[in-house]
């Protein structure tokens, strides 16, 4: 999705890789907030595409809430509503509910008051719209902070990271989600395509990731945020049916060889749990 106008700005935006911590980074970096902010922060697409069916929505609540209790146990730190537990760029809440569920003091942060207040009213849970720069979060507040599929988001990762960690008690922990670009499925997916840019990011993900990491990235960012990687893996992500016999075919091959990658720590998705 797009306007022919953002979609002429992303053909001329390539991608480099860092030597030195190996983030993939978009050059320039796209102007697209408005635009992007206008498809991805409305009610339909929440509704679309973040809302699902009543029973697969409580079967995703119960999955982050069996998550959240493991990762506790990592850290060690008590399951309690004194637990006071931040999930950034929630969106609808989630995560936040399954946090709940577990019984903790959780709240969801998202840009978009819309989205905030859709929130609100779908899950029954705190949100609120601000930046996690806002001066109103205080540091040294919270047992856990949760980031989901929003580090990918940010053009700033260095800052962002210094700042979520800065959020943390002592011996508090950061659960980081986020696309590993040197997964099997990536690697293929670049070769094939063959030119400066990736499959993952602008100008051809939606909704355009502006960097991307791999395992020196995350080593990387950990050392220099003195934080202590308890645990960090990769995992597959299944696709849904396509609709059509080609396209099942290419769901069929992509799912197969995400698994495969898995099993050699090269899934498409990171999972990182860390301390500081």
């Amino acid at each position: 999705p797009g306007t022919k106008e953002l979609n002429i700005q992303l053909e001329k935006i390539s991608v480099f890789d860092c030597k030195t911590c190996g983030l993939l980074y978009c050059d320039p970096v796209p102007d697209y907030n408005k635009e992007v902010s206008s498809i991805i922060y409305n009610e339909e697409y929440c509704t679309k595409h973040r809302n699902p069916e009543e029973n697969a929505r409580k079967t995703r609540h119960i999955r982050y809430k069996n998550m959240i209790k493991r990762v506790l146990k990592q850290l060690d730190i008590p399951v309690s509503i004194k637990t006071k537990h931040l999930d950034i760029g929630a969106g609808l809440g989630d995560v936040v509910v399954g946090s709940k569920l577990l019984g903790l003091n959780s709240t969801g942060l998202d840009l978009s008051e819309s989205v905030c207040e859709f929130a609100r009213k779908t899950n029954n849970i705190n949100m609120m719209s601000c930046s996690i720069f806002d001066k109103s979060l205080k540091k040294e507040s919270y047992d856990l902070i949760t980031l989901f599929d929003i580090i990918e988001h940010v053009p700033n990762p260095g800052e962002f990271i210094e700042r979520a960690t800065e959020l943390l008690k002592p011996n508090g922990g950061l659960v980081i989600d986020t696309p590993n670009e040197k997964g099997l499925v990536m690697k293929i997916g670049n070769f094939l395509k063959g030119r400066n840019s990736t499959i993952n990011l602008s100008p051809c993900a939606d909704p355009y990731h502006l960097v991307g990491y791999s395992n020196k990235t995350i080593d990387f960012l950990a050392k220099k945020h003195n934080l202590k990687i308890i645990e960090k893996n990769t995992m597959n992500v299944t696709l849904g049916k396509a609709g059509n016999i080609k396209g099942n075919i290419f769901v069929f091959g992509i799912n197969f060889l995400d698994k495969i990658g898995k099993r050699f720590n090269a899934g498409s998705e990171f999972f990182v749990i860390l301390k500081k």
